[in-house]
């Protein structure tokens, strides 16, 4: 007689499925979560910027002299639309009230699942290469991201200089008014250097901004842990306190002539592109936040739909700098 065995069909065997739910999806939102938030007021939202006139040390007039009265720089009023962003589902009666491994009911795990991808997607919209687009009847407003304002709001200088890959740029003429509209023109790949780093944050500086933090995809994240100037800083810290050599294979802060500044890996940014980046500059203003709506029931289901309106503001340009085009060495 063969041996009754379980490759055989028997009836009555259990099953035995785990009860929780394992996701090790991207979920982090560096961008989103470091910026101020604000409260929408309108589908367009605007701001003012400005800044002082340069320095002048030859400031110096003769006894006696009369005032004059020089025209005074107008400030540069700047924009971006309100982008609404949602996510849909509809869960069966008979589905909720079964029991199920790993969740209560499945409306509660759609919705918290669902939830975390609407944030991803926000982190998405304001870290990808997303130009501006005013709403419409039959067109769905969109938020310029941080690449567009750092290509196209920002001065001449980073606009043509540190973004600048040997191809012609795809945004030149900077946008003085209103929402970085134009889409930028991706160059040809180049290593990413320090050379490109230190030329970056020494513009930025003298420009007025405090560069706290650098986003990046996990590749440039990687090389930016390799540059040479980073790891003798890694070298001459250890060294000077007399510690035991260690071989560090991660690098989260790169302390700069101007600064340290965080470097954060982020799934959501373009593989292609290091956004530096002062908090102080950055704000999302958001209308309905992630908000759960119930929907009309028109069957044995109900439907759900969580859904939020959020719009980037660069309360100042000079606060924000990309390098482009960068790969890996």
């Amino acid at each position: 007689m063969a041996t009754y065995q379980t490759a055989i069909p028997v009836i009555g065997l259990r099953e035995s499925l785990a009860d929780f739910i394992e996701n090790i999806s991207p979920e982090e939102t560096p961008v989103f979560s470091m910026a101020r938030k604000g409260k929408i007021n309108a589908t367009f939202e605007e701001w003012q910027t400005d800044v002082n006139a340069a320095a002048s040390a030859t400031n110096a007039i003769i006894e006696g002299a009369d005032a004059t009265y020089p025209t005074p720089t107008a400030t540069l009023r700047l924009g971006n639309y309100v982008q609404t962003a949602r996510k849909d589902f509809k869960v069966s009666t008979m589905l909720d009230m079964v029991d199920k491994a790993g969740r209560a009911t499945e409306t509660k795990y759609q919705t918290f699942k669902q939830g975390q991808e609407l944030k991803t997607d926000v982190e998405a919209s304001l870290c990808q290469a997303t130009a501006a687009v005013a709403r419409a009847t039959s067109t769905a407003g969109r938020s310029a991201s941080l690449e567009l304002f750092a290509w196209a709001v920002n001065n001449v200088s980073s606009a043509t200089g540190a973004h600048s890959s040997g191809a012609t740029p795809g945004a030149t003429t900077v946008v003085t008014a209103g929402a970085p509209t134009t889409a930028v023109t991706d160059g040809t790949l180049r290593d990413l250097t320090e050379a490109q780093v230190k030329a970056t944050l020494s513009d930025g500086y003298g420009k007025g901004a405090r560069y706290k933090m650098a986003i990046m995809g996990p590749a440039l994240k990687q090389a930016f842990g390799s540059l040479a100037g980073l790891a003798n800083v890694r070298n001459n810290v250890a060294a000077s306190k007399g510690k035991q050599a260690v071989i560090i294979g991660a690098a989260d802060v790169y302390v700069s002539d101007f600064g340290d500044i965080a470097l954060v890996p982020s799934q959501f940014t373009r593989s292609r592109t290091v956004l530096f980046l002062d908090p102080e500059a950055i704000e999302v203003k958001l209308g309905r936040r992630f908000k759960t709506e119930e929907l009309a029931k028109t069957g044995d289901a109900d439907g759900r739909q969580i859904i939020t309106d959020f719009t980037l503001c660069v309360r100042n340009p000079r606060g924000i700098a990309k390098i482009a085009d960068v790969e890996p060495a």
